[in-house]
């Protein structure tokens, strides 16, 4: 959650969490590599907070909704916030009026399965290594839709 070196000031990182059950060896806690804040609802367990690494800012939100914590970061002068997150969040960022662009990042490898939330079956790979590695793609419009043509 970093621009890996490409931006001369580090961005604020956000980490949104309802319960706190965050990893304890994530990268996340390094606030050397960018400036941290750690945002949580009102019914987090508070005495996790004991158990989390040391260095991020805490923030208790008075909700668990997206709007809740835009309002909170923009008191702290926060103007631009780039969502980073799985398929709950943003939609509910979404349904909350909170985004205003979305850009979709399509990684050039196929997984498939239920969890990846793909049109294809499970093809039973273990980690992202054994993925199908795409040669090529194309995007043409075809009346109201994308076409992905994708070549193994």
């Amino acid at each position: 959650m970093t621009s890996r070196g490409l931006s001369d000031v580090e961005p604020l990182r956000v980490v949104f969490s309802k319960s706190l059950d965050l990893p304890k060896n994530a990268q996340l806690w390094n606030t050397n590599q960018a400036k941290t804040l750690i945002a949580y609802g009102p019914d987090a367990d508070e005495s996790i907070l004991k158990e989390i690494p040391k260095g991020p800012e805490r923030l208790k939100l008075s909700s668990d909704r997206s709007i809740s914590l835009l309002d909170s970061l923009g008191k702290l002068g926060c103007n631009k916030v780039l969502w980073e997150c799985g398929p709950k969040l943003a939609t509910r960022a979404l349904k909350e009026n909170c985004v205003q662009e979305i850009i979709v990042f399509i990684a050039p490898k196929l997984l498939g399965g239920v969890s990846a939330m793909t049109p294809l079956e499970d093809f039973g790979l273990k980690n992202i290594d054994n993925a199908y590695i795409l040669q090529s793609f194309s995007i043409d419009m075809k009346s109201d839709d994308f076409a992905w043509r994708l070549l193994l």
